[in-house]
């Protein structure tokens, strides 16, 4: 929990909040401190719109193994399965990355 609110405090100083405040879209706040820009040239993916089983499958899998990733295996072993089910819907109905 106590990461997840640091998280928050991140995201919320990453930009501005949406109007909703649904469990998936303040954690969304977290995704969007690295993966906002989809214009950006950077190696992190825009993730707004992608089919939700792609985004189940990458947190999935970045929670399993630390990989080459430096944070994202920590944020998604916050994440129960449901939470994660929730959230990969959520973004995927977002605008953004072509589907």
């Amino acid at each position: 929990m106590v990461r997840m609110l640091a998280f928050l405090g991140l995201a919320l100083m990453a930009g501005p909040a949406r109007a909703e405040s649904s469990p998936e879209a303040l954690t969304y706040l977290s995704c969007r401190a690295c993966h906002a820009d989809a214009t950006a040239a950077t190696a992190i993916p825009p993730i707004e719109g992608r089919p939700a089983a792609e985004l189940v499958e990458a947190m999935t899998r970045m929670g399993q193994s630390a990989g080459d990733t430096t944070i994202m295996h920590r944020f998604v072993k916050a994440l129960s399965p449901a939470e994660i089910e929730a959230l990969a819907t959520y973004v995927s109905g977002l605008e953004g990355a072509a589907q």
